[in-house]
């Protein structure tokens, strides 16, 4: 009889563990998701989010913002506002612009995982504000959620 009480308590955990699991990794994105994760999917990477800003900070809107990317349910236009919501928070170097061989590039490689000098290195303007990548490192995790 024991050992069929604990064969049931060992499934019923494996299975509160796979809904905890299922629930918090492919929940629908809200008001509490990371604010880089611009394409929705519930995970902030460069391969994808990292791309989009960059390519949003070029000028690409519409296809040409999400050719090739996994957009997750979530439209150029749902993609672009979202990008378009964060403004001045772009502004990673703190020199009162947007740029993006600056700031795309500092939020590309922090989503790819760069950290440290790695993280900075060639990117950062002359009259930024932020310039040292622990500077840098703790604004962007403000942004990273």
């Amino acid at each position: 009889m024991r050992a069929i009480k604990k064969n049931i308590i060992k499934k019923m955990g494996f299975f509160v563990l796979m809904y905890l699991f299922c629930v918090s990794t492919f929940a629908d994105c809200d008001a509490n998701c990371a604010v880089l994760d611009f394409n929705n999917d519930n995970f902030q990477d460069s391969s994808e989010d990292g791309k989009l800003v960059l390519r949003y900070m070029f000028g690409l809107r519409d296809e040409q913002l999400v050719k090739d990317l996994n957009q997750s349910g979530f439209g150029s236009s749902s993609i672009a506002k979202k990008i378009d919501a964060l403004d001045k928070e772009l502004d990673v170097d703190g020199n009162g612009a947007i740029d993006a061989l600056t700031d795309g590039l500092l939020l590309y490689r922090y989503l790819d995982g760069q950290r440290g000098q790695s993280l900075i290195t060639g990117v950062i303007s002359s009259d930024a504000t932020r310039k040292s990548f622990d500077e840098i490192e703790a604004y962007l995790n403000t942004l990273a959620g």
